[in-house]
């Protein structure tokens, strides 16, 4: 038996240490840091991500009501986590006050991008002649148009006008050369500053490099007649008022 005891514990060493030799070789997987930093940035971002709130599209306000919620495009679905709640969180649709507020509505046309220059216009030719001519007319039409844009505000003052003004009718007489030489006012508006825009705008836009001989009157002059209508289009939330420009012209 003491020879049996010395024999085993040889090899029960031996063992061990192939174990340990074993266990050497195998080679341990490396930790991918990039992978860890990944993920740890998108835990963080998605703690600090506010939660998701529901957007309302409104088009009429008669309609509204507390179950009202507006159509959404088909997308992926959401993690839980992010995911938007059923009920507006901030704020509750009161349909009485709604009711209130579209019956106290104004009859006039509010506009809340009303603080642009331009508002509405429109441009037409009003005889056979301006019609034959009609790269001439149109370019005379579209300079006098813009300039009488860009002037409204200030000389208007963005107030709103009567609503009972005439036409603005007006003479233009080119030279030649397409110089403007004068202005010749056959009906005032009723507005004084009406008639002032009106006429500024044709010093800026009545003018031409190269008029079309065949347009010219027997004295060697063209002669232009402009009929300009200016009238209240919308106004905002300062009462300030944006307008609709109405031009017509003739050659005589």
């Amino acid at each position: 038996m003491p020879g049996y005891r010395s024999a085993t514990r040889p090899l029960a060493a031996l063992a061990g240490a192939a174990v340990i030799s074993l266990l050497g070789c195998v080679t341990p997987h490396p930790v991918d840091q990039q992978q860890v930093v990944s993920d740890q940035e998108l835990a963080a971002e998605a703690a600090e991500a506010p939660p998701a709130e529901p957007i309302h599209v409104v088009t009429d306000l008669s309609r509204l009501s507390p179950s009202h919620t507006a159509a959404l495009p088909n997308l992926p679905d959401a993690p839980a986590s992010l995911a938007p709640s059923a009920e507006p969180s901030n704020a509750q649709i009161n349909p009485e006050l709604t009711g209130k507020l579209v019956a106290n509505a104004p009859s006039s046309r509010y506009n809340p991008d009303a603080s642009r220059p331009s508002g509405v216009s429109q441009t037409q030719l009003l005889n056979d002649k301006a019609r034959q001519f009609a790269t001439f007319s149109e370019t005379l039409l579209k300079q006098t148009l813009v300039a009488a844009q860009e002037l409204a505000p200030d000389q208007l003052q963005q107030r709103k006008l009567p609503d009972d003004l005439n036409a603005v009718i007006l003479v233009s007489v080119l030279d030649h050369e397409g110089r403007l030489k004068e202005i010749e006012i056959d009906q005032h508006s009723g507005d004084a500053a009406v008639d002032k825009l009106l006429i500024e705008a044709c010093k800026k836009g009545m003018w031409s490099r190269n008029p079309p001989i065949g347009a010219i009157d027997n004295d060697g002059t063209y002669r232009i007649r402009l009929e300009g209508e200016v009238h209240n289009y919308a106004f905002d939330r300062y009462g300030q008022y944006t307008y609709e420009t109405r031009l017509g012209l003739s050659l005589l």
